[in-house]
């Protein structure tokens, strides 16, 4: 386990420093670059999939 510094918990203290609103924003924006990372993953394992099909028909 890692040891916690002053006993309180990263997020927690987050939580404190930050105003609701931008808590929220953060969040969202970190949400967004999950999503787009994830599709961007998908789409280029899709891409090779079809590659290697149009690959396999010619």
């Amino acid at each position: 386990m890692i040891p916690k510094k002053k006993g309180i918990p990263k997020g927690y203290t987050i939580e404190i420093k930050l105003p609701q609103e931008k808590e929220v924003e953060a969040a969202t924006q970190f949400g967004y670059y999950v999503l787009s990372n994830t599709i961007y993953q998908h789409s280029r394992r899709i891409f090779s999939k079809l590659t290697l099909f149009l690959n396999a028909l010619y």
